[in-house]
């Protein structure tokens, strides 16, 4: 019940037949969502819908339902056929639901839930948090007998009898995600009791691969109670999991090794994928004899949570211990650090993953012999994300061959102010000496060649930060580097952060000749540009109706934390899209 559906020309025709109404109704219901960022109107329209019934008559094609705002009304509309009239009055939304009530069929087709509480509700008279009536979600899973994905709040562990439908129910679990509302994460959740009593119910479900605990917690017991908890566990005949990924609740004060220990030495067997809570340098150092020596499984290393700003050196020695105590690693996302000799480092630890490495996420300035490495070593490489502050000095993209020809998704930050102006010291350039700003256009093609070579690229993201004394062109015109991009035909996805000043219609046709599966193109740009750039992608949206191209825009003047970093000085304040 996403509004881009009113754009698809086969569900407007519902409209005008029976026979089309029959037919595509189930597509128009498949996925429903109530937004926090949907627009007024359109909440307008959903509650219309679920006061007439409408939600309550279709809800057997209902197979993903996600509710970020009004979600008691529309779980009772969902349920009964009715809501009450306003979501903020309590009575009525948080009536209980006697023990005996009966299941309401319908909900066969539900897979996937995601419902948040805490998310502001949006009314002419106030802003006020929503409350979930545990009644109503309670009854929903209880009519939903084949959900294999939830997203709920974690205030749910305390109920008793969600957690005896988590333990008697949902025998197709699969994913189980327990967060808050974003505006609540300041908050601390008091919840280790009874996360500590869910823990056997949950390691019992045998389809249950996916467990993330992401929301921040507090202790409120004692470290001996804590213990015998999860000695209690690791002792029990059912705490053998199918757990194969886990996400760690984030930790204030909290007891994380005496938790994290005994449910990697004894419970998670089957653990594929780490994510590495908030730990100091001792505990990392354990975790790493841990997964030496009782995670052998372990494909994918996700640091993102690891707080090191601190940057103790030994914290950097435990890193690379952890990621080459892995025996098989696929999948690496790196810390958000921002300290000099950390990305050398973990680049060095990864290159003995090399034959194996599928993915690589790291969020940090790479130096040119860092990304050459990566690049030119890692054949199985599928998608590599230099993200956030992260970017790349060109003549790093350029100095030695790539290796990675099967890439399917690249994202980097493109950083001009290194670039070696004598190609004596720089292999990949012409050997004749050029003027610095010839010889900068000459490194953006060779990028652009080296990046036409990727024939099964899907998703391509670049983005500029120029601190050079030249201004090098960023050219996407057919004389410059997009006449090399030709070979793109698996190309899905392109977002762009420079040079749609230099795309016209010549451009856009050869975009619409040579990338047939290009879907979605985005733009970063100033907001007083957006009008005199429309015109060749209205053209190219004419010939693919189903292309989405999208202006995300900033302000002309903006302040920045950092006025020598052109890369902290992006600001959206609008979103365009068609």
């Amino acid at each position: 019940m996403a509004a881009e559906v009113f754009a698809v020309p086969e569900l407007a025709a519902m409209l005008t037949s029976k026979a089309l109404n029959r037919i595509f109704n189930p597509y128009f219901w498949k996925n429903t969502s109530v937004l926090n960022d949907t627009e007024r109107e359109q909440w307008e329209i959903y509650r219309r819908a679920s006061r007439s019934g409408f939600l309550h008559k279709h809800r057997h094609h209902i197979e993903t339902l996600r509710l970020e705002i009004f979600a008691a009304e529309y779980l009772h509309a969902l349920l009964d056929g009715t809501s009450s009239d306003d979501v903020t009055t309590a009575p009525s939304a948080l009536a209980q639901t006697p023990i005996g009530t009966s299941p309401h069929p319908g909900f066969s087709s539900l897979k996937s839930v995601s419902i948040a509480v805490g998310a502001v509700l949006y009314s002419q008279l106030s802003k006020k948090d929503a409350v979930i009536p545990d009644s109503a979600l309670n009854r929903l899973l209880e009519s939903a007998p084949n959900i294999t994905c939830l997203t709920l709040y974690p205030e749910v562990l305390e109920s008793t009898k969600f957690m005896t439908i988590l333990e008697t129910g949902l025998h197709h679990l699969q994913t189980l995600i327990l967060t808050p509302a974003p505006e609540l994460w300041a908050r601390s959740f008091a919840l280790s009791s009874p996360l500590l009593s869910a823990l056997p119910v949950l390691f019992a479900k045998p389809n249950l691969t996916t467990l993330e605990l992401d929301f921040p917690l507090i202790r409120e017991d004692s470290p001996a109670l804590v213990t015998k908890a999860m000695k209690d566990l690791a002792g029990s005949p059912k705490s053998k999991s199918a757990i194969t990924s886990i996400v760690f609740p984030g930790a204030k004060d909290l007891f994380t090794m005496a938790f994290v220990k005994p449910l990697l030495e004894s419970c998670l067997p089957q653990l594929q994928i780490l994510n590495v809570p908030s730990v100091g340098v001792q505990e990392l150092a354990q975790l790493t004899d841990i997964v030496q020596d009782h995670c052998p499984n372990v494909r994918e290393l996700n640091l993102a949570r690891l707080y090191i700003a601190r940057d103790p050196p030994a914290m950097k020695e435990q890193i690379v211990h952890l990621i080459m105590s892995c025996e098989d690693l696929r999948v690496f996302h790196g810390p958000p650090f921002d300290r000099e000799g950390y990305l050398w480092a973990i680049t060095q630890a990864l290159l003995h993953h090399a034959n194996t490495l599928e993915s690589v996420t790291l969020a940090e300035k790479m130096g040119s012999s860092d990304f050459a490495s990566l690049i030119s070593s890692m054949r199985a490489l599928r998608t590599l994300i230099v993200f956030r502050g992260g970017r790349t000095e060109v003549e790093g993209a350029i100095s030695m061959p790539w290796a990675c020809r099967h890439l399917r998704k690249l994202e980097w930050t493109i950083e001009e102010a290194g670039l070696d102006l004598d190609p004596e010291f720089n292999p990949g350039l012409p050997s004749e000496r050029l003027g610095g700003e010839d010889l900068g256009n000459v490194a953006m093609r060779k990028l652009f060649k080296n990046i036409g070579e990727l024939t099964e690229l899907e998703d391509l993201c670049l983005k500029h930060c120029c601190t050079s004394r030249w201004k090098f062109e960023k050219d996407w015109t057919l004389g410059g580097g997009l006449g090399f991009l030709g070979g793109l035909v698996n190309l899905r996805k392109l977002r762009l952060d420079y040079g749609l000043d230099h795309i016209g219609q010549a451009e856009v046709e050869f975009m619409y000749k040579h990338w047939p599966n290009l879907q979605e193109v985005v733009f970063e740009m100033v907001e007083t540009q957006v009008d005199q750039y429309r015109l060749p992608w209205e053209w190219l949206k004419s010939c693919r109706p189903d292309l989405k191209y999208t202006f995300e825009t900033y302000p002309e003047s903006y302040p920045s934390s950092d006025p020598d970093d052109p890369s902290d000085n992006f600001l959206y304040c609008g979103l365009e899209g068609y």
